[in-house]
């Protein structure tokens, strides 16, 4: 396959240029990239052509056997050892690459340097200097800068790999790249001329979405042969739950019931304080009739005896002691009036003499139409949908609460694009599900569904909850946008979302 499927022009004129001469060369560029096929593509254009050309991976290799593999060994040099050329000597007049250097033993890589300076080195168990007649030719995935700053890459030995350097871009920042390899694999691999032209077709729809094949031309290549074994929407959908498991860290299971986590994590702490904050602070209309609440200490609405609370109701139900204690305060009526708007807000709820926190307020579930039945969606399971096809948000509230559903539509090179409002400030009621149907329309892309639930007569609450906090595709600053568009239209409140793969 052509190397110009792997590289932009510019960077292919450079490798023609590497290619000439015969100074060590330092390929970067992350995994799948294509590094190897570059590094055989310079050898073979190269005045070495025709010679060996030896691929020592140093990351495979076990720490103990890397100066052996790499040196060789002379007979009885260790118990049992047999004579071994080693992969220097194995590539004499020819090309030796070195995968993944960054993991090269730090006590070898002296040596290394030494070899690299000198063209010459000692097979292990040996005094005789043998001369390397080679050509080097390494590459990594990690940034070697970094690791010499961490202190577990010699300075000296990147400078010397690092003469003639060329960066690997992902597929995705090569416009047009995914289909060429797409188009050359299917002809390989699959034999049907109507299974090629789908497969190609897949491959198109799928590197429209943002941040699309991660694991770049490998994972190209192990999703064409997956589409020939197991099927193309198979493969389409095993490679898209990959792609969401590289970028999700472990969900709760969406049971209907609310569970409380033993260890809450530290964001709901935060943002639960926040809502707790705002709403102690200010006023609420229709709890008060809009006038500012009198008599309420300082401290109920203390940035402080907010965090106390939130961690306190995240831990489990409190009693009204124990309310008034974190409140840091005597008087019986202010601690009734917090305990009130707080009540008012959603927020808390009585259970028996105690007090719990309505926290998460809601939960989501994504559901699809299967054979005419609404399914919903396991917890890491992202759809793929065509446009006009119908999803369904189904919402439980734990309070009565105020509703609202967005679409952002992400694609690829442009900013996040909302949609119309799905749903409006529709107002929901406590264990009462309600359903909302989404119809895609539009570009294809990355759809992220929004859904905002803020307590009725609560105004100001700033926390956030979502279904999933890392970013599957794109990166986080735009789904963060996404969320931003819910809040500007609605004000602040809960959120919860989902994801969507539309492809068109």
């Amino acid at each position: 396959m052509s190397i110009d499927v792997y590289l932009r022009a510019e960077d292919q004129r450079t490798a023609e240029q590497i290619a000439k001469s015969d100074d060590p060369v330092l390929l970067t560029g992350p995994h799948g990239s294509g590094k190897s096929t570059l590094a055989k593509w310079i050898h073979d254009r190269s005045t070495r052509r025709g010679r060996p050309f030896i691929h020592l991976n140093c990351t495979t290799l076990p720490s103990n056997l890397v100066e052996s593999e790499l040196f060789g060994h002379v007979a009885n040099a260790f118990t049992g050892a047999t004579f071994r050329h080693g992969a220097v000597a194995s590539a004499q007049d020819g090309t030796l690459f070195l995968d993944e250097i960054g993991d090269m033993p730090l006590e070898l890589q002296p040596r290394l340097l030494s070899l690299l300076e000198e063209r010459e080195y000692r097979r292990v168990g040996s005094d005789k200097s043998e001369v390397a007649k080679c050509r080097f030719v390494c590459a990594t995935n990690q940034g070697l800068e970094a690791l010499c700053a961490a202190g577990r890459f010699r300075r000296d030995l990147y400078y010397r790999i690092n003469t003639l350097p060329l960066a690997m871009p992902p597929l995705r920042d090569l416009d047009g790249a995914a289909l060429k390899i797409a188009r050359g694999l299917a002809d390989e691999h699959i034999p049907a001329p109507s299974t090629r032209a789908e497969v190609v077709r897949a491959v198109e729809e799928l590197s429209k979405l943002p941040n699309a094949w991660p694991g770049n031309v490998r994972e190209l290549k192990t999703f064409i042969k997956r589409s020939k074994t197991l099927g193309l929407e198979d493969a389409k959908r095993l490679l898209l739950r990959e792609w969401t498991q590289a970028h999700l860290p472990e969900e709760r299971a969406r049971a209907p019931q609310i569970v409380r986590a033993p260890a809450p994590p530290p964001g709901d702490c935060a943002q639960l304080a926040l809502l707790i904050q705002r709403c102690l602070r200010d006023e609420a209309p229709g709890n008060t009739g809009g006038q500012p609440r009198r008599g309420r200490p300082k401290a109920a609405g203390s940035t402080e005896a907010s965090r106390r609370l939130a961690v306190r109701l995240l831990g489990g139900p409190l009693t009204k002691g124990e309310f008034k204690d974190i409140l840091a305060v005597e008087d019986a009526r202010t601690v009734d009036t917090n305990l009130a708007v707080l009540k008012r807000a959603g927020i808390v709820r009585h259970v028996g003499d105690e007090l719990e926190a309505v926290w998460p307020p809601a939960e989501t579930w994504l559901l699809e139409r299967r054979h005419g039945v609404w399914a919903p969606l396991g917890a890491q399971e992202i759809p793929v949908a065509r446009t006009g096809d119908l999803l369904r948000i189904e919402v439980r509230t734990r309070c009565n609460a105020q509703l609202g559903v967005l679409v952002i539509t992400h694609v690829r090179g442009r900013e996040p694009v909302p949609s119309p409002a799905i749903v409006d400030r529709k107002r929901v009621t406590e264990d009462k599900p309600a359903a909302v149907d989404i119809k895609l329309s539009g570009a294809a892309g990355l759809e992220q569904i929004v859904v905002h639930l803020a307590p009725p007569g609560v105004r100001g609450a700033v926390a956030i909850d979502t279904a999933d906090p890392e970013p599957v595709m794109p990166d986080q600053a735009q789904i963060e946008v996404g969320r931003g568009m819910a809040i500007d239209l609605w004000g602040p409140g809960w959120l919860a979302e989902h994801r969507v793969f539309h492809v068109g």
